[in-house]
C-alpha cells in the first residue's frame, strides 16, 4: 500500500495570527501536542528574533489546513520533535514547533493511547 499524504482539514486560517493555547477552543501549539496525535495546522506565526519562520516551515509543507501529527519526542526534555505533515517526517526544535498552532482532530488523544509509536 503506497504512503498517501492525509488529508488537508477543513479549516484554512491564515499564517501569522497570534498563538493562543486555549483549551475552551481545543487549540493548542505543535510543541504541546501528546505523542501519536494528529491535529490540524491552524495558524503559524514567528517569535519577534525569528521573523523568517513561518516562511521557512511553510516551505516544508507546515501550512494552515494541513494536517500534522507528532510521532515522538527527543530525550532530555523533549527536543527535538519527530513530527510528520504533507507525507514527509521532520524533526523541529520545541521552539519552531511552538510557532505552529493546531487543533487536535476530534477523538485523537483518546486513539493514541492505543497506537504503537513509529519507527
Amino acid at each position: 500500500m503506497e504512503d498517501r499524504p492525509p488529508p488537508r482539514c477543513p479549516e484554512t486560517p491564515a499564517i501569522d495570527a497570534p498563538p493562543q493555547r486555549s483549551k475552551r477552543e481545543g487549540r493548542q501549539t505543535l510543541d504541546s501536542l501528546p505523542p501519536q496525535v494528529s491535529a490540524c495546522i491552524v495558524a503559524i506565526s514567528a517569535p519577534a528574533d525569528r521573523p523568517d519562520w513561518p516562511a521557512a516551515l511553510a516551505s516544508l509543507g507546515f501550512e494552515p489546513g494541513e494536517t500534522v501529527r507528532l510521532l515522538r519526542r527527543g530525550p532530555f526534555g523533549g527536543d527535538p520533535l519527530l513530527v510528520r505533515v504533507a507525507g514527509c517526517t521532520y524533526a523541529l526544535r520545541r521552539g519552531e514547533a511552538a510557532c505552529i498552532r493546531v487543533t487536535p482532530h476530534a477523538g485523537a488523544a483518546a486513539r493514541a493511547g492505543g497506537m504503537a509509536p513509529e519507527r
